[in-house]
């Protein structure tokens, strides 16, 4: 099967607060490897792995390499029921790793403190995940 190659916009950009964006000095393989560590050093789950390459291929399109890592805890998720239910829809976190087209990567995932402001009770649980994503992204990153 031909696949039909998929050109990113150029600039990539977006909304402010919306996303945070890094530069692993590692390749994506590498990267994936530690993120999948730096996740289990802040004792939480791994609870999914997508590989949007392989899918978009599936479909007939071909993109740069790019991995979606979902992570979190039970103990999270059942405080995050007890103080808000409707932010469950922001559960797992994730991260994605992305190939550029000279082959650095780079790491975005969700404000996560911005993603849980609009949902009454979740400051203080909001503000740990951000933590903890932020020394996850600082393992990988630097």
């Amino acid at each position: 099967m031909d696949l039909q190659t998929i050109a990113y916009a150029a600039d990539g950009a977006h909304g402010p607060g919306r996303q945070r964006v890094y530069t692993s000095p590692l390749d994506l393989e590498a990267t994936v490897a530690a993120l999948e560590e730096a996740v289990a050093a802040e004792d939480l789950w791994v609870v999914a792995k997508l590989d949007p390459q392989m899918l978009l291929a599936k479909g007939g399109f071909a993109i740069r390499p790019a991995r979606q890592i979902f992570y979190f805890h039970p103990r999270f998720m059942s405080r995050l029921l007890q103080a808000n239910p409707a932010a469950i829809v922001e559960a797992p976190l994730k991260v994605v790793a992305m190939a550029g087209p000279d082959g650095s990567v780079s790491l975005r995932h969700p404000d996560v403190a911005a993603a849980f402001a609009s949902y009454p009770g979740m400051s203080e649980i909001a503000a740990e995940l951000e933590a903890i994503t932020q020394r996850i992204i600082a393992r990988v990153a630097g």
